[in-house]
């Protein structure tokens, strides 16, 4: 994925968990499922592994469409799950994303 694709990845999910926190009663489950399931097109459609976003505190999460799972790749170790499995680790806030960075250089626009 590039980079921008990534940060889109982490975005939504991060907002999806900001809304399960405000609103906990409001079924977010379909939502983040369709999130990776359009990660596990796009893997399979380029025949490739691909990075899906960095882990919060450190790490990272790949998609291997040849084996059909994610890796959380940690320092310590690579654990592999399925796509049920993150979704529930997610709404449990294991393996979420780091917010990306803003962009510096862009500057603040102004309302006329």
């Amino acid at each position: 994925m590039e980079h921008s694709a990534i940060d889109d990845v982490a975005i939504k999910l991060l907002t999806l968990l900001y809304t399960h926190r405000q609103k906990p009663y409001l079924p977010i489950w379909g939502e983040i499922f369709f999130v990776f399931r359009e990660v596990q097109k796009q893997a399979k459609k380029k025949g490739r592994s691909m990075t899906v976003y960095q882990i919060n505190p450190s790490g990272q999460l790949i998609y291997h469409p040849c084996e059909d799972v994610f890796i959380a790749v940690l320092s310590e170790c690579n654990i592999k799950i399925k796509i049920e499995d993150l979704i529930d680790m997610i709404l449990q806030e294991r393996f979420i994303p780091i917010l990306p960075p803003t962009k510096k250089d862009e500057p603040i626009q102004k309302n006329s």
